[in-house]
């Protein structure tokens, strides 16, 4: 499953707004883009990419960070 852009109703990219990623769409992964990238370049297949991540239950409970 790839990721996909997520627009507002206007048509602009969210900022931030979580987006349920999820294939049944049951809130279980949501998706918040804090700062989107402005180049058009993109990695290949087999290309290996950094991905920083911080992850926080419903109720705001930090658990997990890339960055730890």
């Amino acid at each position: 499953m790839g990721l996909q852009r997520h627009t507002s109703n206007s048509g602009a990219m969210s900022a931030a707004e979580p987006v349920d990623i999820t294939p049944k769409k049951d809130g279980g992964v949501l998706k918040t883009i804090k700062k989107e990238g402005t180049g058009s370049a993109k990695p290949t297949a087999g290309t290996t990419v950094k991905v920083l991540i911080t992850c926080y239950f419903l109720f705001l409970c930090y658990f997990l960070s890339s960055l730890d």
